[in-house]
């Protein structure tokens, strides 16, 4: 942080290995970040914790994902990335995680109450058809952004393409265990 703030550097990406449930000392990181700089201080995550009570993330105990989001924004991070490999269960099954894709749905609002910026991290899978890829934009992009009423839909598919910090890629990102299940 000491050398990267003064060289200018305006965005740190919390990420590997889920980091909100085994980073211990991380948020401390981030408190020195922004102690130092106003930059962007992102938070990586698969969302596991999303409608959890009494779980362990960044050293210690919350009570709910409303009780850790405060404790997040508190300590200076800004934005919460969450990784997308899909539209519903085609997302579960890469996840190994019913329900999960639905549960991110609802984080994303969840998130924004809590004063953050909700971002995504969307996988581009092969056979993923025009239709799907655009219908999960769209619905990503209205739980994300603010939109007037009567917004085209368009507009909407602008907005979370164009947006530098959501990411899109035809990759799996390497803490989803997909990868895991195909070897073993």
């Amino acid at each position: 942080v000491d050398v990267f703030v003064p060289m200018g550097i305006k965005h740190f990406i919390f990420v590997g290995g889920e980091v909100s449930r085994f980073g211990d000392g991380w948020l401390e990181v981030v408190q020195h970040i922004r102690g130092r700089s106003n930059a962007i201080v992102t938070l990586f995550t698969n969302g596991w914790w999303l409608e959890q009570r009494d779980f362990r993330a960044a050293g210690r105990t919350y009570q709910s994902d409303s009780e850790y989001l405060s404790e997040l924004r508190s300590s200076g991070v800004t934005h919460i990335l969450f990784s997308i490999d899909g539209l519903g269960k085609a997302h579960d099954r890469s996840r190994g995680v019913p329900g999960l894709f639905d549960r991110i749905l609802s984080g994303l609002t969840t998130v924004r109450d809590a004063g953050l910026e909700p971002r995504v991290s969307v996988l581009i899978r092969s056979g993923m058809d025009d239709n799907e890829y655009l219908k999960l934009l769209h619905l990503l992009s209205e739980r994300i952004y603010s939109f007037p009423t009567g917004a085209e839909n368009e507009d909407r598919i602008e907005k979370i393409s164009f947006d530098p910090l959501n990411v899109f890629a035809n990759v799996i990102d390497i803490g989803n265990q997909a990868s895991a299940k195909r070897n073993g």
